[in-house]
């Protein structure tokens, strides 16, 4: 049954596929037999359908292909508007040491567990860091899987002990601060209310002002979240992104005209491998349009853009057909963008004391970037 749907889903129909889905049906009607009840008919059918997601990430060479029951959808829907589940915080591994608390996520459970930038984690669960390599540290925080922990968490005043529930929370929100005399604005997705909160801190921003746009880990998002925060910058009517389904003829999608806000000064685009999809995307738009300098480490090189097709009424084939491309034409698919200027994160840490963060190098190279075209825009005035 779901064979036939999966047919007429993606080709026309024609006898070669009738005669697969044919052999598919055979092949589930002899493995009953042999093993009765043992095995679901439905479970079959889907192991069939999965084995034929699982080819065409091979043959195609482009990852996401999958199929999603009804329950699995919902949740991929809810992930693109920016729904999570853990405890909305940020860190960094220090060897020897433990985990620092690097960003702690507004209404997430971190923050209302009372955990702060600058925490050292020095223990989960009564599981100690102290002495072991980041390996293993990664690895024992990995394995706990209960939803509440307690972290054993080491300020400047000492040692305290602070449960935290994981649960639901939201990653939709940009937040801005100061580094080294330059705004940072640190957007983390792109999800139904970033463009709004983008907007409030532009406001906020002198004009003629430089400004870093820290995207690293930004996953994406849905294209038209990030179409809505590139509007803010991009002049309205000019192109933003294309989407190519391969037909020949691919969609331009367009700032909007009267979203773009007043002139922002020197523009830095902070991006690193986690950096995919439409975040890619954007920066790409960015460099483009307003001539953005890109830094940090080449990205992840995702252009698939997610599609459904129904299979029944519980089952949908998700296949990556419509691809990103930059106002150009151009693609980062693989390979991923290539920044203007290469600034790697230090790979091991140096020890810290409770209540310091470790340095971010990336940062502090976009920092110098944007102060310095800052100072060469005022000296061409």
């Amino acid at each position: 049954m779901w064979a036939a749907f999966l047919a007429v889903a993606l080709v026309d129909a024609t006898p070669a596929w009738a005669a697969e889905a044919t052999d598919i049906e055979h092949a589930v009607s002899v493995v009953r037999a042999a093993y009765g009840d043992q095995l679901r008919e439905a479970d079959l059918y889907r192991a069939a359908l999965t084995g034929i997601a699982e080819e065409l990430d091979r043959t195609v060479g482009r990852q996401g292909h999958a199929i999603l029951d009804t329950q699995e959808r919902t949740a991929v829907d809810q992930w693109l508007d920016g729904h999570r589940h853990g405890i909305a915080a940020e860190f960094a591994v220090v060897p020897g040491q433990g985990i620092v608390i690097t960003d702690v996520y507004p209404e997430g459970p971190a923050e209302r567990a009372g955990l702060e930038v600058g925490d050292l984690v020095v223990a989960i669960d009564n599981h100690p860091f102290t002495g072991l390599t980041s390996p293993l540290i990664l690895a024992i925080a990995g394995q706990i899987q209960a939803r509440e922990v307690v972290l054993d968490v080491r300020r400047p005043e000492g040692l305290r002990r602070i449960p935290v529930s994981r649960g639901p929370w939201r990653l939709d929100t940009a937040r801005s601060f100061d580094h080294d005399g330059v705004t940072v604005l640190k957007l983390p997705f792109f999800g139904p209310h970033s463009a709004e909160a983008v907007a409030a801190t532009l406001e906020a921003h002198p004009a003629e002002a430089p400004l870093v746009i820290d995207l690293r880990t930004n996953e994406g998002g849905r294209v038209e979240a990030m179409v809505e925060v590139a509007s803010l910058f991009v002049d309205g009517g000019r192109p933003v992104v294309m989407v190519d389904d391969g037909t020949g003829t691919p969609t331009t999608h367009r700032a909007r005209r009267g979203r773009r806000l007043s002139a922002i000064g020197p523009l830095v685009v902070l991006v690193d491998r986690d950096t995919g999809g439409t975040a890619e995307a954007f920066a790409a738009a960015l460099r483009h349009e307003v001539r953005a300098v890109l830094v940090g480490s080449t990205t992840a090189g995702r252009d698939g853009v997610p599609r459904w097709l129904p299979l029944d009424d519980d089952l949908s084939l998700q296949v990556m057909v419509d691809r990103l491309r930059d106002p150009s034409g151009g693609t980062w698919a693989g390979d991923g963008l290539s920044p203007d200027l290469l600034s790697q994160p230090v790979d091991r840490p140096m020890p810290v004391s409770p209540g310091q963060l470790p340095p971010d190098v990336q940062l502090d190279v976009a920092a110098q970037v944007a102060s310095r075209a800052e100072g060469q825009t005022a000296s061409d005035r």
